[in-house]
C-alpha cells in the first residue's frame, strides 16, 4: 500500500522536491546555438540552471546532461541574472526514474 506524501506547504507549490546536483550540461537554443550550464538542483519536473553573464534565454530549449545521459525540452520559468528555474516539456518519466 503506498505511503501518502504530504501536500506541499502554501510556500512550497512543487509537486516533487528538488535534489542538489552539480551537473555539467548544454543549452541548444531554437536557432542552433549551444551553451555550457550547470545543474544545480533537478526533479522530475524541473531543474535550476547556472550559466555565464549576459545570456537570454528563449522561452523555450533543450537541455542534455551528457553525464547522466538525460536530455529534456524545457519552458523558461524565471531568469535571474546568471541563474534561472526551468519546467521539463519532454522526458518526464525518464526524469521521475532518475531524479525522484
Amino acid at each position: 500500500m503506498p505511503v501518502p506524501q504530504p501536500s506541499p506547504t502554501p510556500s512550497e507549490r512543487r509537486a516533487y522536491q528538488r535534489i542538489d546536483v552539480n551537473y555539467p550540461a548544454v543549452l541548444r537554443f531554437p536557432n542552433g546555438r549551444a551553451h555550457p550550464c550547470r545543474v544545480t538542483t533537478i526533479s522530475p519536473m524541473g531543474a535550476q540552471l547556472e550559466f555565464g553573464r549576459g545570456i537570454e534565454l528563449p522561452l523555450a530549449f533543450r537541455l542534455t546532461i551528457p553525464d547522466e545521459m538525460f536530455a529534456a525540452d524545457c519552458e523558461l520559468r524565471q531568469q535571474s541574472g546568471c541563474a534561472a528555474g526551468v519546467l521539463f516539456t519532454s522526458a518526464r518519466l525518464e526524469a521521475l526514474a532518475r531524479f525522484s
